[in-house]
């Protein structure tokens, strides 16, 4: 698969954010993140975890009971579990689509450990933008559940996505048997 973002790895974006933050490294992670919305919510992502953002194609429907699981979709001849996380964060769940609504989900193809794995988002609002990621959460904020860490970009805060975190490793495995049974 090739990537659709453009990484950029300059040193200079580094120096740039710890200018705009008194936090030492130690305390900090400072990374390139996009942003998602999922459910009327805004969320970051790692743009390293990410694989490809694409128009959601087609779903294959697979009859195993995975939690999360909606199905499995080829993309140029790799078979890839998609699953859609809203119960778990407790975000809205997807509107049905009106005849002449053209507003597709967008699909967040993500490097996993145990191989690709892919998530549903109905939009991807920010394509690329240099954010802080405290690694304790800041005093007094709440993070919703199945978000381990708060990202800081700009003036705003959002919850981020990680595969990690929202798929414990028994759930991740049961995904990629679903996989390896195409």
């Amino acid at each position: 698969m090739t990537p659709v973002l453009p990484f950029r790895r300059d040193s200079d974006i580094l120096d740039r954010i710890r200018k705009q933050s008194g936090r030492t490294s130690e305390e900090i992670q400072y990374l390139q993140l996009v942003t998602v919305s999922l459910g009327g919510t805004k969320f970051a992502v790692d743009a390293v975890a990410v694989a490809e953002i694409m128009m959601a194609p087609p779903l294959i429907t697979v009859g195993m009971s995975v939690p999360l699981l909606v199905g499995v979709v080829n993309i140029r001849g790799n078979i890839i579990p998609v699953f859609d996380p809203r119960s778990r964060l407790g975000v809205a769940a997807k509107a049905e689509k009106s005849a002449g609504d053209d507003d597709e989900e967008r699909l967040l193809v993500f490097r996993a450990p145990e191989g690709l794995l892919a998530l549903y988002v109905d939009d991807v609002t920010l394509r690329l933008a240099d954010g802080r990621v405290p690694l304790r959460s800041p005093e007094g904020v709440t993070i919703i559940p199945g978000c381990a860490r708060i990202a800081e970009i700009g003036d705003g805060m959002l919850p981020m996505l990680e595969v990690e975190v929202l798929l414990n490793a028994a759930e991740r495995k049961a995904l990629i048997d679903v996989k390896n049974s195409f």
